[in-house]
């Protein structure tokens, strides 16, 4: 999955960037995660399609002053601290987290955001963030 994070700052945040991005490069771009209030705006978003479909979506937030990065670290799930409680599940708003039938905690890393609320839930710091 191409994931990115796109930060608004009080200058854009009053126009229709996403929507105008969409329609400018007709990529289908879906909203992860947001984060908005008056002074900025983050958001993580995927784009499906070829590499030229997601270098066209970057361009295009450049053209519009929005700062754009690919996100590139993974977290990691480091199965000799984890002691399966659960405690990072609930947290995780794209479900990259469940039980498995053995009730063992599975990371389904391509669906994972870093976000990193499961690295601050865990009591056991069973996730690490890859360099």
């Amino acid at each position: 999955m191409n994931t990115y994070e796109i930060i608004y700052s009080t200058e854009n945040s009053s126009e229709p960037v996403l929507s105008r991005v969409i329609l400018e490069t007709k990529a289908l771009v879906n909203i992860l995660k947001a984060d908005i209030d008056q002074d900025k705006g983050v958001m993580v978003i995927s784009i499906s399609g070829s590499t030229e479909d997601a270098k066209r979506v970057i361009k295009a937030f450049s053209r519009y002053g929005v700062k754009i990065r690919k996100i590139e670290k993974k977290i990691l799930l480091d199965r000799d601290k984890c002691i399966d409680c659960g405690a990072c599940i609930g947290l995780c708003p794209v479900y990259a987290l469940e039980f498995d039938k053995k009730k063992k905690l599975v990371l389904y890393e391509d669906k994972c955001i870093q976000c990193k609320a499961c690295v601050k839930a865990c009591p056991m710091k069973a996730f690490l963030i890859e360099e």
